[in-house]
């Protein structure tokens, strides 16, 4: 059963262009993930860069994530 559209409601597009984000944002989550398991407990600054940028993904990510739910 297909849910009645709703005024306010995403058009197609952007429901699309949503998703498309939210897996982007779940690929890069996942790259960054693979980098640091790689770079197990290494230190310098190109492993605290990869964990900032590991962070900023995961909150994107988020965000995302609550689009998609909504």
């Amino acid at each position: 059963m297909t849910r009645r559209k709703l005024p306010g409601d995403p058009a197609p597009d952007t429901a699309a262009m949503i998703r498309v984000d939210q897996a982007g944002e779940f690929g890069a989550v996942r790259i960054y993930a693979g980098q640091l398991a790689v770079l197990g407990r290494r230190r310098g600054k190109s492993v605290d860069a990869i964990r900032r940028m590991a962070a900023q993904e995961a909150e994107h990510r988020a965000y995302f994530d609550a689009l998609v739910a909504e």
